[in-house]
This record gives C-alpha cells, structure tokens and sequence, in this order.
C-alpha cells in the first residue's frame, strides 16, 4: 500500500498547529547544524594580522552578540581584538583578544543561544511551554 505524503501527516499530526510546531522545530534543528557544520572549527588560535573566513565569521557572531562594532571585512584588526576582549571579559574567559579553542567555542555557543532561544518548547500534548511549567510537567509524568 503505497501513501502519500498528505495522508502520513493526517496519521500524525491532528492539527496545522502541530504541524507549524512540527516545521518549526525541524528547520530550527537543520539549521542549527548547518551552522555547526558550517562554523570554522579552528584547530590554533587566531588574531591581529589573521584575515580570512574564520574572521569574517567571528566578526559576524560578535556583531550580532554586541560584542563588536566594526565592519564584518574578514580583518582581524584592533577593533576586532577589542571585540574580541569585551566579548571575553563579559563571558568569565581569559581578556587575550585572541580567538582560541575556549573563546570559539564560548562565541559559537552564546550565539546559537541568542539566535535560536529555547524558550518554548511543545510538551506533546498540543500546547507550548516554557520556563517551571516545563519544570512542572516533567515532575508530573514522574521525570
């Protein structure tokens, strides 16, 4: 028995709610990985005078995490430094104003974080939830 598409998503999925919820959840998580994926995963640190897309990349996440004002240019200049060092000092991390293994990981992590906030997620039941009510409904199902 051969079905279709419609048909599966009518045996799982009761209503459109569940089924914005269902989409929103799955692009959330490619998306998270295509970031992953795509992030550089420097194996040395890098600083001033270092140029190319792993800089262009850091600067970008700084930008979006307040942490930098320049231009995104793929430079790693003293504004990017600075950058660099707020984002560092703000974040309990050694203030070096360079980017290594511990600070890509500290940027890339508080990035994901402010891009994709988990602060509602489906508890199964056809409702969304957040925060002591999440809390709450695991301790019911005994969790």
């Amino acid at each position: 028995m051969i079905m279709d598409w419609h048909h599966i998503r009518r045996l799982f999925i009761k209503d459109e709610r569940h089924h914005r919820q269902l989409m929103r959840t799955l692009v959330l998580a490619l998306a998270s990985i295509i970031l992953f994926i795509g992030l550089p995963h420097p194996g040395t640190a890098f600083g001033k005078g270092s140029q190319g897309a792993d800089v262009f990349v850091i600067q970008g996440m700084l930008k979006s995490l307040g942490s930098y004002s320049g231009e995104i240019n793929g430079h790693y200049d003293q504004l990017t430094a600075s950058g660099v060092m707020h984002f560092q000092k703000t974040h309990g991390l050694p203030a070096t104003g360079v980017v290594d293994n511990r600070t890509f990981k500290s940027i890339h992590y508080a990035y994901v974080k402010h891009k994709f906030p988990a602060h509602r997620r489906w508890n199964g039941g056809g409702k969304s939830i957040s925060g002591n009510e999440e809390e709450q409904a695991l301790r019911d199902r005994s969790y």
